[in-house]
């Protein structure tokens, strides 16, 4: 769902992801680039 959502926005825009965990929900504002290439990996904890 994610993946679907970023890649409808467009260069420039600015999202808003809410990201939770033990310590608290933390805010981070991002700007979208135009590299749509993966640049990430997702991995499980050991």
């Amino acid at each position: 769902m994610l993946k679907e959502l970023l890649a409808a926005g467009k260069s420039g825009d600015k999202v808003r992801l809410f990201i939770a965990n033990r310590s608290g929900l933390y805010e981070i504002e991002a700007i979208l680039n135009q590299k749509s290439e993966k640049s990430f990996q997702i991995t499980p904890k050991q």
